[in-house]
């Protein structure tokens, strides 16, 4: 929904994942992150984090050294 409020298509990414992917843990909790990355198989150097909230994004550059990217509302 938040993509499609923005304009922006699915298709410009291979995976998304919210809240309930997640296990309901929520952000900035780093454990959060870690079971996305262990889901994807992935380390965070090869992920993007798109978010609206600064704080989310700076557990995920320096914990897991994400990509990330603030979505201004």
């Amino acid at each position: 929904r938040v993509l499609s409020a923005l304009g922006v298509s699915i298709s410009h990414f291979e995976c998304i994942f919210d809240f309930e992917a997640a296990g309901c843990c929520p952000k900035p909790d780093p454990e959060a992150y870690r079971r996305i990355l262990r889901r994807l198989g992935a380390s965070g150097d090869q992920c993007m984090l798109v978010e609206d909230n600064p704080r989310n994004l700076r557990t995920a550059r320096s914990v897991f050294g994400m990509s990330t990217v603030l979505v201004r509302k």
